[in-house]
């Protein structure tokens, strides 16, 4: 079950109720950039689905604590979770630990859906004329979400309690949080997961994540971490990532990649510029070829059809000079050229260029 970007839900849960079927077979549920889905239908829904549910994505939802409570009660099953949490909800998600042992997919954000929120700088940033690129490639809609990037609370009790009921399949976790915590408090997560199963870790949004964090990681996990995504490259070494990408396959930093939103308003820029009304995000690869090859303003144009290179009235300098050269060759070995052939008997012709 799929709801994408829904802020209109009708639910009538007495329609629900009475019919004992609805639900029962679905294995993943995902909400993603939604307003106003009401906390009764999701209680229905997990509750029929149960221990049948393998798959749960619900980002952003004002009621994602009864959502953690159903799950506690009815689904056991639970192979990948992806939701929202603030500190005060902590004991919920660790009571959903202790009774999911089969997990091996966790993430955890704290992305909070409010389209009553007037947008502000702090929230987002988006130019309006240039909105259909940036949203395109965002992985969200940033109209519709609002992220406390100012969220700076201690993620070390939320750590020292997870480490006692890690899940032991566990593959992959993500920190979505920018709470803060220290090397030994992931020391302690670390120890407590069995960090042979571990194959992806997540803390882009952990600014603090520096190069005693790292040593941690690679203590425990190096030689069998697939991959490493954290926040900003400038709090580790050059010498401390050498040592690191040796050990881990992936190490990316989000914060240090270029955003395409960026890169989009650079070309813009970097086109206007140079008077060029197109941009290399509509060049198809053979149009960036003949580009490349060819150059702006050359006088050759590209038939798509034909698949052949037309010439237009006006040559190249170079080609003209070659061509006075052999004229002037003719008139000194054959006579005047205006004697020998009339307008009507040469043509341009003689002079086109093989393919």
């Amino acid at each position: 079950l799929k709801i994408i970007q829904c802020e209109n839900f009708d639910f009538y849960g007495s329609e629900l109720i009475e019919d004992s079927k609805a639900f029962k077979k679905i294995r993943k549920v995902k909400l993603d950039c939604c307003v106003g889905i009401p906390a009764e239908f999701m209680k229905v829904l997990l509750q029929r689905a149960g221990e049948n549910l393998r798959d749960l994505k619900v980002n952003g939802l004002p009621c994602f604590a009864e959502i953690l409570q159903c799950c506690i009660l009815y689904c056991h099953g639970l192979r990948s979770i992806e939701t929202t949490m603030d500190k005060q909800h902590l004991d919920l998600f660790i009571g959903l630990l202790k009774v999911c042992k089969d997990l091996r997919d966790i993430s955890i954000d704290d992305i909070k859906y409010d389209p009553l929120n007037a947008p502000t700088p702090a929230n987002y940033i988006i130019d309006d004329d240039d909105e259909y690129f940036m949203n395109r490639y965002s992985q969200r809609n940033p109209r519709s979400q609002i992220i406390d990037n100012t969220a700076t609370e201690e993620g070390n009790e939320f750590l020292d309690k997870m480490a006692k009921v890690v899940p032991p399949y566990l593959k992959t976790f993500r920190f979505y949080l920018d709470w803060w915590f220290t090397p030994k408090a992931l020391e302690t997560f670390l120890e407590g997961a069995n960090c042979e199963n571990l194959k992806t870790l997540d803390f882009s949004r952990c600014e603090t994540f520096s190069e005693k964090h790292l040593n941690v990681v690679l203590k425990y996990c190096g030689g069998h971490l697939m991959k490493l995504r954290l926040c900003i490259s400038k709090n580790i070494s050059k010498e401390g990532l050498s040592k690191a990408r040796k050990m881990i396959r992936v190490i990316e930093f989000v914060d240090d990649e270029e955003k395409f939103c960026d890169e989009y308003l650079r070309e813009i820029q970097d086109r206007e510029e140079l008077g060029d009304p197109y941009l290399d995000f509509d060049l198809d690869p053979l149009d960036r070829v003949l580009e490349d090859e060819l150059g702006f303003g050359s006088q050759y144009d590209l038939d798509l059809d034909l698949g052949e290179l037309d010439v237009e009235d006006s040559f190249s300098d170079e080609y003209s000079e070659d061509s006075d050269e052999e004229s002037s060759n003719d008139e000194e070995s054959d006579g005047d050229y205006s004697d020998d052939c009339s307008d009507d008997e040469c043509s341009d012709d003689d002079y086109s260029i093989d393919e």
